[in-house]
């Protein structure tokens, strides 16, 4: 007697359905690329990104439980979604894009008042999240002169409700100004 074998397989465009929230149902959308569902001090969040919209994917964030209003995000983003996480130890959604011959990173802050995009980065190099001895977001991302120059890393420390730049070795990446003496 041969095994028989049961094979289940996700297609993207079979994501046909509806998943359960506390308040309702979400809407999956046909073309699912990527979701995630975040729980922050202010709320229970929905992300969505699918294929559609005016430039090839749609980002649709709402909240869905825990908002006295009801509150949403929804973009056209013409770039490739590659991922979305969050570091779940804050309000802070981040997702990552191919952009061609770059990555772009694009970070959202989700709260009752209303869920805004605060940081849209690009990168030569496959950007990196940390953490910084405080517990701050850091994003690490890569940036050169040229298609042929070396990469320099670039830091963006989440401070204050924004992604602040500052060079490799943490210092602000403001430099004083650097004068020639005439001689």
């Amino acid at each position: 007697m041969r095994p028989s074998f049961i094979i289940i397989a996700a297609l993207p465009w079979l994501a046909v359905g509806v998943a359960r929230a506390d308040d309702g149902p979400i809407e999956v959308p046909p073309h699912l690329a990527a979701s995630l569902r975040l729980t922050t001090d202010e709320g229970v969040f929905s992300a969505i990104i699918s294929e559609g919209g005016e430039a090839g994917y749609e980002v649709k964030i709402t909240c869905v439980s825990g908002c006295p209003a009801a509150i949403g995000l929804r973009e056209s983003v013409d770039d490739t979604p590659l991922g979305l996480f969050t570091r779940d130890q804050d309000d802070l959604l981040f997702s990552t894009w191919s952009a061609g011959s770059a990555y772009r990173v694009r970070v959202w802050t989700l709260r009752q008042s209303g869920i805004v995009e605060i940081a849209e980065l690009s990168s030569r190099g496959r950007p990196a999240f940390e953490s910084d001895r405080f517990g701050r977001a850091i994003i690490r991302t890569f940036e050169s002169e040229s298609g042929i120059a070396s990469l320099r890393p670039v830091l963006w420390t989440y401070s204050n409700g924004a992604f602040t730049r500052s060079n490799e070795a943490g210092r602000s990446a403001r430099r004083p100004e650097h004068r020639r003496s005439d001689r």
